[in-house]
């Protein structure tokens, strides 16, 4: 089974890669949009980022960042868990490396467009540290501590916003007359 999904996913990249050079090569040409052309190159996951946060006027007031940063992560790419945490893909020669394709995107995505559209304080940020079995039950416990926290106070004080915004809508005596 391991040699199969081995060989599929050298098949698979390579088709990737074939559609998004036939994709940049159509956009060059006018032949397809950004929407489009995104199409293959960013995941599902970037695609509800962008619909949610970048493309939304009111992102500031109804949305949350949450990072985490795993460091040591790059230190320790041979150990068994590390593919559920960071995308890999193979070499030509079936070698298992960084996908930096995707490594990429996800760094211009988490360090450039997310902070263009969001305030500061709506973004939260984390480290975990990646040792060779995985993340360290202490530190991962209490950075879930801290998550929760922040997102408690996060989520409790957009709802109050939200709040005391309707309250003053409603008192307006103006909104009344219409």
């Amino acid at each position: 089974m391991k040699q199969a999904e081995k060989e599929w996913k050298i098949i698979n990249n390579r088709i990737r890669n074939c559609l998004r050079q036939a994709a940049t090569k159509c956009f060059e040409q006018n032949q397809i949009t950004q929407d489009e052309y995104d199409d293959f190159f960013i995941s599902i996951t970037e695609k509800e980022i962008v619909k949610g946060i970048l493309t939304t006027s009111d992102a500031n007031q109804r949305t949350l960042c949450f990072l985490r940063e795993i460091e040591n992560i790059h230190e320790h790419l041979f150990d068994s868990k590390i593919s559920k945490y960071i995308d890999m893909c193979h070499s030509k020669t079936g070698e298992l490396i960084i996908d930096s394709e995707a490594e990429n995107l996800l760094q211009n995505l988490k360090k450039s467009r997310i902070p263009s559209k969001l305030q500061s304080s709506n973004i939260f940020s984390y480290q975990v540290h990646w040792t060779s079995n995985g993340i360290n039950r202490h530190d991962h416990a209490t950075y879930i501590a801290q998550f929760n926290n922040d997102f408690y106070h996060a989520v409790k004080q957009q709802i109050d916003q939200c709040v005391k915004s309707r309250i003053l809508f409603d008192s307006d005596p103006l909104q009344h007359e219409i």
